[in-house]
């Protein structure tokens, strides 16, 4: 009878670890930048050198950078703020395939809250069935 109940346990505990995959979640880091440049923040760096750590488990990198309407001109330092965070990431050796870039449009007020942050989003399981995507405003 003993021998039964520790087959039993046996198994059990096997069919468990065969299930033991993580089920699809993300983490989140926002890497701030220096006003009116390209040059990440003090704490921009230290976010982006931990987003460059965990890329390689990660499925995929989401970036997402706010834009403002079509006749401001910030849009174009958001694009050299992602296209500095793409570089670093292949640099790393995280495969371009991976990263999507999304751009946000924004009101004043809400593109003035977030215009010197990206958000990164890293996943972990197979990516939304609509990836992100966007073009920033030419």
């Amino acid at each position: 009878m003993r021998t039964g109940r520790l087959i039993v346990l046996a198994l059990c505990s096997l069919l468990l670890a065969a299930c033991g995959s993580t089920p699809p979640h993300s983490d989140y880091f926002i890497v701030t930048f220096t006003p009116g440049t390209a040059d990440p923040s003090a704490a921009g760096e230290r976010a982006l050198a931990n987003v460059v750590a965990a890329a390689k488990r990660a499925s995929y990198i989401d970036i997402t950078g706010a834009v403002p309407g079509a006749d401001d001109p910030g849009g174009a330092m958001i694009e050299r703020r992602v296209n500095r965070v793409v570089a670093a990431l292949l640099k790393a050796g995280v495969e371009k395939r991976a990263i999507a870039e999304r751009f946000r449009a924004f009101g004043p007020a809400g593109f003035a809250a977030t215009k010197d942050n990206l958000i990164l989003q890293l996943g972990y399981g197979e990516r939304p069935s609509e990836p992100p995507t966007g073009e920033p405003p030419k």
